[in-house]
């Protein structure tokens, strides 16, 4: 039977082997995590009393920061740079 193609019931097994999906859901995998120890971090930051899944109040006045950087003054600003209208001039 083997001449015309047939395959035997207990032929050639294939063995499993990682593909292409399994190696994205391993990555996936792996920045879920990832974002998962960020927020954690924030949200322990923002937290009431650095619990990171406690409730804030409503009051904007009440909400303080774990790690609150000091009031710095402003940077200044640059003055903008010329467009070079003069060099046009001439075109």
């Amino acid at each position: 039977m083997s001449q015309f193609g047939m395959q035997m019931p207990a032929g050639r097994k294939r063995s499993a082997s990682p593909d292409v999906y399994t190696g994205l859901a391993v990555i996936a995998t792996v920045f879920l995590a990832g974002a998962s120890f960020v927020v954690y971090g924030a949200g322990s930051k923002i937290g009431k009393d650095g619990q990171p899944f406690s409730l804030q109040s409503t009051n904007p006045k009440e909400v303080k920061l774990k790690d609150q950087p000091a009031a710095a003054a402003p940077a200044p600003r640059a003055a903008p740079a010329p467009t070079g209208g003069a060099a046009k001039k001439g075109a």
